[in-house]
């Protein structure tokens, strides 16, 4: 489901109106650190296998979407002599 999902996802940010849609929602600065947040508390209710899927696909997509939101410097390798 999650590659679909994915799939899905890069399609729709291919051509300008489906961006336009993703950056909406999920191109928001907040938006990174926002599904992190819920994915990372979502553990504690123990949700369904599939929400938990959208929710990791989501986070992925904003963190695409936008360069630089809070989570970029836990995402980077940490060499910044290629900077």
């Amino acid at each position: 489901m999650s590659i679909l999902l994915s799939a899905a996802a890069a399609l729709s940010a291919s051509n300008p109106r489906g961006f336009a849609v993703l950056a909406g929602v999920l191109g928001r600065r907040w938006s990174a650190p926002g599904y992190c947040a819920v994915v990372g508390g979502s553990h504690r209710v123990r949700p369904q296998t599939q929400l938990v899927v959208c929710l990791i696909v989501a986070l992925v997509v904003s963190v695409c979407l936008v360069e630089r939101t809070p989570l970029h410097p836990l995402l980077s390798s940490g060499d910044r002599s290629r900077s």
